[in-house]
């Protein structure tokens, strides 16, 4: 063999199909066969005659000692380029590429030029759906919505399977799924797909902008534009960590188990939190080895439906500092086998209306201290169930005869009374009845009244002050208030009052609709800005964001003309509001910015990107976009909402899409939408925030709010807005609480 001075010799490259790479020395190498110097016999020319080609690797990868991307990825059938290290021999070549192309056919596995096994190209990829005639470009990177890759719909029934999943709370959340085709231009999604499957995206579209890692099984993780990360796991998931693992979350949390959860800490557990609600279905077992300590620094209410039963083996101390109300509907058992001590500090006043009996195995003593009287006052009393009256002093007598003698009255006068008695017993001949007591019995009702019609008041002293609040008021006969058994309201009588408010309840959780209902039906500005009300201040009892008219937003130009009607195709409807030509067009005609003129763009310039605008990408493009197979309907939109909407694209230098506009009632009810929707009056639409990050979205509720929108619904992947009146709901991120309160839009989470 000649040596070569490299690049003295000439420079012979190639184009050539890979038929092997089965590299026997596994470097990588694959055998070609060249156009121009092999023919496609296979008889004159088998495979196995063929020359090992190096592949050239880039320079990021050091194909040295395992590091790098090793083997190089070529498979039967792949068209290459090259050159011979060897200009005269050329049995040396060096793969420096590849050529894609149009498939057109299958292999011929008994000619050259084609992959020996007819595994390639594949007709069509079973994983990908990738089929003869197409571009050999990853449908991923094209974007063509004629051309779905298949982990699309994959994901998709994923999605289906993970849907209206269930909170603590009752509520749902799905997991998000986007169909990416819809959003991705190419040529900036960069798409890596391996032979079995396996993809990996940079998708790096203006605004939509992903990275997804894809594993055949259906195991992926995917990153949107917004920063938001959706993993999904096929089968089982192992996380072990040697250290300490610190997670802080800004916004809430949602933990739905299906099957059970164990939880074991070998040290301390300690738990912090605002309010914690605990809801068990069924049983619910505590058991501590050690000491217990409760500490309530506010009301305590304990209600039990079923019997209870408490056992205390050991001393038990019951303190109770204010006033005590107990109130029995049956029978009282109270057994002590020890001693009793009672002390009563004031006046006892005691009713009984029935018999009374004690019964003393010991002696009974009754005392008074010195200078303290004992009065028993009744009709008749009497004493070891005699038959006879207590003789009294000056009680008349039949003292016999007059004279001397033993049965004889000693006193020579002689006068018929009793001359001696006890001076520290003393009976009266009848009884001096006392009023009958103001202490009357309090019936237990069988059922509670209206919560409307509940007090605050506790005890006999009803004092607005005392007790929990929530109780029966006591009966007109009197008697003490009655805690009644505690009421939430339904989830319907919620979502009624609460879509009445205009909030679309579809999507939220049960305990995002009871914050709506609190901060659109029930609480009051003096809950909400204790610091600017006093209690009486009957202006602090108002109900919190009420009132306010939106402020105007005139965009300064003319309207393009309706071209269709709110009947029309939304696609038609969108042709129409940017004031494109809808004549002509049809059901099924999909939009494409190419309708759009310049003259267009120059007459209705608020509804595009200038052709100067800072972006490069966005220029001369829409401001608003509809979200497709959503069926988004424009026409009927109020002019106002629109402009916010076109303002706020403009501030971010993003378009909006739109996920919601226009509704009719019919199409409201079809969605689930809340039966006073503003969609409905054309005043509101959901703008899709799934791809924006924290700071998009703050930006996103501040620019909209100053230039007009009045209410807020918050739903993860896309925020409602509407110029009805200032209210908000759902689940409002924390880090958005301070644009809320900076436009007095008084967000439920009081912080």
């Amino acid at each position: 063999m000649s040596n070569y001075h490299m690049g003295m010799d000439g420079f012979v490259w190639f184009t050539a199909v890979v038929e092997d790479r089965n590299d026997p020395a596994k470097l990588g190498r694959v055998r070609i066969r060249c156009l121009g110097l092999h023919t496609e016999d296979k008889i004159e020319i088998p495979t196995e005659s063929l020359p090992w080609a190096h592949v050239m690797h880039p320079i990021h990868d050091p194909s040295m000692q395992g590091m790098g991307t090793t083997p190089s990825f070529l498979v039967e059938g792949t068209w290459v380029i090259g050159f011979f290290r060897d200009a005269t021999e050329m049995q040396q070549p060096v793969v420096m590429g590849t050529l894609p192309g149009y498939a057109g056919e299958i292999a011929d596995t008994t000619k050259g030029f084609c992959d020996p096994s007819g595994t390639y190209p594949q007709n069509p990829n079973p994983k990908s759906g990738h089929d003869l005639g197409e571009s050999d470009v990853n449908r991923l990177a094209r974007g063509d919505g004629n051309y779905i890759h298949r982990i699309l719909e994959e994901k998709q029934a994923a999605s289906e399977e993970f849907s209206e999943i269930e909170t603590a709370q009752s509520g749902n959340f799905n997991m998000p799924y986007e169909n990416s085709t819809n959003f991705t231009r190419y040529p900036y999604n960069h798409v890596f797909e391996s032979e079995s499957g396996h993809v990996r995206e940079y998708d790096d579209t203006t605004n939509e902008e992903r990275i997804q890692e894809y594993h055949r099984a259906g195991t992926y993780y995917e990153i949107d534009a917004g920063g938001n990360r959706v993993v999904h796991v096929v089968g089982d998931n192992y996380e072990f960590i040697a250290g300490s693992d610190f997670i802080n979350v800004k916004g809430d949390v949602n933990l739905t188990i299906d099957g059970n959860a164990e939880t074991y800490v070998k040290e301390n557990y300690n738990i912090r939190c605002k309010n914690l609600n605990i809801e068990v279905e069924e049983n619910f077992d505590t058991f501590v080895k050690g000491d217990t300590t409760q500490r309530y620094e506010k009301i305590l209410k304990t209600t039990a439906l079923g019997a209870v039963s408490q056992r205390y083996n050991d001393t038990s101390d019951f303190v109770f500092k204010g006033n005590v109300t107990e109130t029995l509907g049956g029978t009282y058992d109270l057994s002590i086998t020890g001693a009793v001590r009672e002390v009563y500090g004031s006046t006892i006043n005691r009713s009984i209306l029935g018999l009374q009996t004690d019964i003393h195995a010991a002696n009974y003593n009754l005392g008074a201290t010195s200078g303290n009287n004992i009065l028993i006052d009744a009709a008749e009393i009497n004493l070891n169930n005699g038959s006879k009256g207590v003789a009294r002093l000056d009680d008349t007598a039949d003292t016999g005869d007059q004279g001397t003698g033993s049965d004889i009255d000693s006193n020579s006068a002689g006068t018929n009374k009793i001359e001696s008695a006890s001076t520290s017993v003393k009976a009266g001949t009848g009884g001096n009845p006392v009023d009958e007591s103001d202490l009357v019995l309090t019936e237990i009702p069988d059922e509670d009244v209206p919560v409307d019609e509940r007090t605050n008041t506790q005890g006999s002293e009803n004092t607005e002050e005392s007790g929990t609040g929530g109780y029966n008021p006591p009966p007109e006969g009197g008697g003490v208030p009655i805690p009644a058994i505690p009421v939430r309201p339904t989830k319907e009588e919620i979502a009624s009052e609460v879509e009445t408010a205009g909030i679309d309840t579809t999507n939220l959780s049960v305990a995002q609709q009871r914050q709506a209902h609190k901060d659109t039906v029930t609480d009051t500005l003096a809950k909400y800005y204790p610091d600017q009300y006093e209690p009486a201040d009957p202006k602090g009892q108002e109900q919190i964001n009420l009132g306010n008219d939106p402020t105007s937003f005139e965009s300064g130009e003319k309207l393009p003309p309706i071209t269709a009607g709110s009947d029309a195709s939304n696609q038609n409807q969108y042709r129409s509001y940017l004031g494109v030509p809808t004549a002509g067009k049809k059901f099924g005609d999909i939009f494409d910015e190419s309708e759009i003129t310049d003259d267009i763009r120059k007459r209705y310039s608020n509804k595009y990107f200038p052709s100067d605008y800072s972006v490069v990408q966005l220029r001369g493009r829409p401001r608003l976009k509809i979200k497709l197979n959503a069926g988004v309907t424009m026409t009927g939109l109020k002019s106002q909402i629109i402009a916010i909407a076109e303002k706020v694209a403009f501030d971010m230098g993003k378009q909006l899409i739109i996920n919601s506009a226009y509704r009719s009632s019919s199409s409201n009810k079809g969605v689930g939408g809340a039966k006073s929707s503003r969609h409905m009056f054309g005043e509101a639409m959901d703008i899709r925030v799934q791809e924006m990050t924290k700071k998009e979205r703050i930006q996103f509720v501040d620019s909209a709010a100053s230039h007009g929108a009045l209410a807020f619904g918050f739903y993860g992947r896309f925020i409602h807005m509407d110029i009805y009146r200032k209210r908000n709901w759902g689940s409002i991120p924390s880090y958005l609480i301070p644009t809320l309160r900076k436009y007095k839009i008084s967000p439920y989470k009081n912080g």
